[in-house]
This record gives C-alpha cells, sequence and structure tokens, in this order.
C-alpha cells in the first residue's frame, strides 16, 4: 500500500473512532420502537420525545464520554465536505417521516391499501438510514434499513400486530449499539494524563 493508501486509512479509523460508537445506534433503534409504540398503542408523542431526547444525549455523550476518550480530531476536507450533506439527509428524513406517517393512516392523497401499509412505512424510514450509511461510510447501517424492510414484510406476510416489526428491528439496533457503547469504552479508556486529541 503507496502512502497515500496509507494515508486514507488512517483518516478512515480516526473518523470512524470519532463516529462511530454505537451512539448513533442506540438513538436509532429506539427511535424505531418508539414508532412501534405509536402504532400499537397510540402513542403519537413517543417518537418527537425520542428524538428530541436523543439529539440532547448524542450531543451531551460526545462531551463527557467520547472525546474524554479520543479527544477532537480534525478531519480531511473532503471528509467535512462530505459530511455537511447531513442537513439534505435531515431533510429527506423529515420527509419520508411525513410521507410514512400519512401512509400508516390512509388519510390524504397518499392513500394505500391496508395490507400494503408496513411495506411503505418501512421503505420510506429504511431509505434515508441506507443514504446515511454510504454518508457517514457505516456499513452496519445498510443491514439495518435491510431489517426494517424484512421486519414489514414479515408483519405484512403473517399478519402480525401492528408495529411489532419495529419494535424487533428497534430493539436489535439498541441492543447492537449498547454492545458497540461499550466496546468503545473499553477500548478507549480515559487518559488521566491530559488529553490526546489531534
Amino acid at each position: 500500500m503507496n502512502s497515500t493508501g496509507r494515508l486514507h486509512q488512517l483518516e478512515l479509523s480516526t473518523y470512524r473512532s470519532q463516529i462511530d460508537h454505537g451512539l448513533f445506534d442506540v438513538v436509532i433503534g429506539a427511535f424505531l420502537v418508539a414508532i412501534g409504540l405509536m402504532l400499537h398503542a397510540d402513542l403519537d408523542y413517543m417518537p418527537a420525545i425520542v428524538f428530541f431526547v436523543g439529539v440532547v444525549a448524542i450531543g451531551q455523550a460526545r462531551q463527557r464520554l467520547i472525546e474524554p476518550r479520543i479527544g477532537h480530531v480534525r478531519l480531511a476536507a473532503e471528509r467535512q465536505a462530505r459530511l455537511k450533506a447531513w442537513r439534505w439527509l435531515t431533510l429527506l428524513a423529515l420527509v419520508a417521516t411525513v410521507f410514512g406517517v400519512l401512509a400508516m393512516s390512509g388519510l390524504g392523497w397518499i392513500d394505500f391499501p391496508a395490507n400494503a401499509r408496513p411495506l411503505v412505512v418501512t421503505g420510506c424510514f429504511a431509505l434515508p438510514l441506507a443514504l446515511a450509511a454510504w454518508l457517514f461510510d457505516i456499513r452496519r447501517w445498510f443491514a439495518y434499513a435491510v431489517i426494517i424492510v424484512a421486519g414489514g414484510i414479515i408483519e405484512w406476510r403473517f399478519g402480525l400486530i401492528y408495529g411489532a416489526s419495529w419494535y424487533f428491528s428497534g430493539g436489535l439496533i439498541v441492543v447492537v449499539g449498547l454492545v458497540l457503547v461499550l466496546q468503545f469504552v473499553r477500548k478507549h479508556p480515559v487518559d488521566d494524563g491530559g488529553s490526546h486529541g489531534a
């Protein structure tokens, strides 16, 4: 491997240590479980609560859990430019959420057959997650997107309770995220001698 390739691998490894710690997985999974609660238990406010709590929690965790262990790293300009697309991804996710909610309710001009709604709704959430997997270079999120869609197919095919697929996929992702957080903490103990950020 030439020097350019080694630098790329080093930059990628450094980047992943900053973002691939499992906290995002926990929030994604909790949000999916909240959708299941909204569908199954009519707790319409749960997704919004989980979203805002998750955003605040990740911000606090970066300051108290991530940066004390690995510091703050300045990423390459190309990586920074790529990550700025998160604004468009957020907009897409919001549009997909509105579309999905309308599809679930069968209201307005978006009216799918009731037995097809689990497929449509899971697709609405899986697509932004797959794009996020590419944008943030976290490949397991592609698997999450597949699991979400597969759960919708199983729910539709076997007539499971409304929201069951969201409980399953969300719960699985939360477990994976918690395992990753524990691995991160063990791999990067706090350096009492001071920060080693770049």
